[in-house]
């Protein structure tokens, strides 16, 4: 019969799995896959790894071997699942950040930290369990991380969810999203306290005896995360369903946009962005009570200082019209 933490080991991660193929499954039907999709994607391989290497490491009959192997694809796919829901968290946000943004770079180089916290953590895992292989000879084959993995492992977490909690912040105060987009998503990215916590309660876990509790506490904080990562696109979807078939997806490009910048704020309503073969943009605005777009001396500065500037999909291609 199994045991308990192989019965958690498949559930928790199990749903976390259910819910990362019905996000990609609604924004591939919907034609919206992106590069946080793909991280989602590589977590959803993680996943499995995991949920194999959980029941190999307990399976009856297998040699030592085979139980040291599970053991190990269970260490890596737990950690590679936290740090893959967190790219694709950030990647998440990336995509909805405006490119004259200065955030925009602080995101992409968040995103080379957390590729080099997740790197480094599998690193120090590796080398505390191969530099004292006594355990390789236990009946229930499991690595003593010790202290200073733990140390590492909280810091980290800690890190990454202020990280993403703080860029989300940033970009809520400088681009005015409308009520239930800024009020779902704001929630969704507050709940990656959540797993700070969580993450707090399994380094303590990783500090005591404990290997139970360690390896439970585990599975239950790479569910969280990646269930977390997945909400803001399945409650698009509920969204969608229930609330007459309008699609925040959609929303991001049509909803009135307020940018700060250099301490003032500059409004722009029902933004239209012409696209050409030269490096320039021009930015038609359409003034609230007035149904002719026409160009504003600030619009047309703007333009010019921000050759990039357009909030048109990032499948935008040169020489074409849009209008969001």
């Amino acid at each position: 019969m199994p045991s308990t933490i192989t019965i958690i080991a498949t559930v928790l991660p199990g749903v976390a799995f259910v819910c990362t193929l019905l996000r990609l499954s609604y924004r591939w039907r919907r034609g919206h896959l992106g590069s946080d999709d793909a991280w989602a994607a590589a977590a959803l391989v993680s996943v499995a790894f995991e949920i194999t290497g959980a029941w190999l490491r307990v399976a009856k009959g297998q040699s030592q071997y085979h139980h040291i192997v599970g053991y190990y694809m269970l260490n890596v796919a737990f950690t590679s699942v936290l740090w893959l829901a967190r790219m694709s968290i950030l990647f998440s946000t990336i995509r909805v950040i405006p490119n004259f943004m200065s955030l925009l770079w602080w995101s992409y180089a968040s995103a080379t930290l957390f590729f080099i916290m997740w790197i480094v953590t599998l690193a120090a895992k590796t080398y505390v369990c191969e530099h004292n292989q006594a355990w390789k000879k236990l009946a229930n084959a499991q690595c003593v991380l010790g202290h200073g993995v733990a140390v590492l492992e909280l810091v980290t977490d800690i890190v990454a969810d202020i990280i993403l909690i703080a860029l989300a912040v940033k970009l809520f105060s400088s681009v005015k999203l409308g009520s239930p987009r800024r009020t779902m998503l704001l929630c969704i990215f507050g709940a990656n306290a959540i797993t700070t916590i969580i993450s707090v309660v399994h380094a303590c876990y990783v500090f005591s005896p404990n290997r139970i509790m360690e390896g439970i506490m585990a599975h239950v904080e790479a569910a969280t995360c990646l269930i977390i990562c997945n909400l803001a696109v399945l409650v698009t979807w509920a969204f969608r369903v229930f609330w007459k078939g309008r699609d925040l997806d959609a929303l991001s490009y049509t909803e009135t946009v307020e940018l700060s910048r250099h301490g003032r704020s500059e409004r722009l309503s029902r933004l239209t962005t012409l696209r050409f073969e030269t490096d320039a943009a021009f930015v038609l605005s359409a003034m609230e009570g007035r149904n002719d777009p026409e160009f504003s001396n600030e619009t047309v500065k703007t333009a010019r200082n921000h050759s990039s500037l357009t909030l048109a999909p990032p499948s935008a291609k040169p020489g074409e019209l849009y209008a969001v």
